[in-house]
């Protein structure tokens, strides 16, 4: 099985990985101790979907609960 690797891409200051393996390119990071993966058809698609999940991944940590003073 051949596999192909592109090293060295960044997004929004997010190291992560795009593989080809067989027919199929598969994408993944790592942000906030979790990591996150995906596959896509074509190598375009995989960059994509990655940069979208980072985006998410990164809005995710900036969101907090704020409770309201309930009047009494």
């Amino acid at each position: 099985m051949r596999e192909r690797r592109e090293d060295g891409m960044r997004y929004r200051d997010v190291d992560y990985t795009i593989v080809q393996e067989r027919q199929l390119w598969k994408w993944g990071f790592a942000v906030y101790k979790k990591s996150h993966t995906g596959e896509a058809a074509t190598k375009t698609e995989a960059v994509s979907e990655a940069e979208r999940a980072i985006d998410r991944a990164l809005s995710l940590g900036k969101l907090r609960v704020v409770r309201q003073k309930s009047e009494r």
